[in-house]
């Protein structure tokens, strides 16, 4: 009786560990790190993401997310209001596998690409409405980096 409850355990432990990854969008294009799955449209809708071993931190206006492994679409920052003459982001991200794109969005259009390298500068003038930072992987691990300066 116990070795069949032990063996029960293990096999729901190992399926609760295992569905985490059935739904990772598969990295098709080899060394490209750009989409090949996730289109414009699916970037700008609802978030919807699955990710493995992940952590975000905030201290200020700095964030930092890292992901072991995240397919889908995730909203890093949302509802940013700049005031000033321009939005200002700086940038390190690293990307160890699969495919990552970072982008800022406002009113439902992507208003431009975060770059991926380290030491990176998005600036975005002529503001106007609530800026969303959105991450798009396929199986990607990476560490983001940003510091806001609105």
């Amino acid at each position: 009786m116990k070795k069949l409850l032990s063996i029960l355990l293990i096999a729901t432990l190992l399926l609760a560990f295992s569905s985490c990854t059935l739904s990772h969008i598969e990295d098709t294009n080899g060394d490209d790190t750009s989409l090949c799955t996730l289109t414009e449209e699916e970037i700008l809708g609802n978030s919807t993401y699955v990710q493995t071993i992940s952590s975000t931190s905030t201290r200020g206006n700095a964030i930092t997310y890292k992901a072991k492994k995240m397919s889908g679409v995730n909203v890093m920052k949302k509802s940013i209001q700049p005031q000033g003459d321009a939005f200002v982001i700086n940038s390190s991200i690293t990307l160890n596998q699969g495919n990552l794109r970072v982008v800022v969005s406002c009113d439902g259009e992507i208003v431009c690409d975060i770059p991926l390298g380290k030491n990176q500068v998005t600036t975005i003038d002529n503001l106007g409405g609530k800026y969303d930072i959105r991450v798009a992987g396929e199986s990607a691990e990476f560490e983001i980096v940003l510091e806001l300066d609105y």
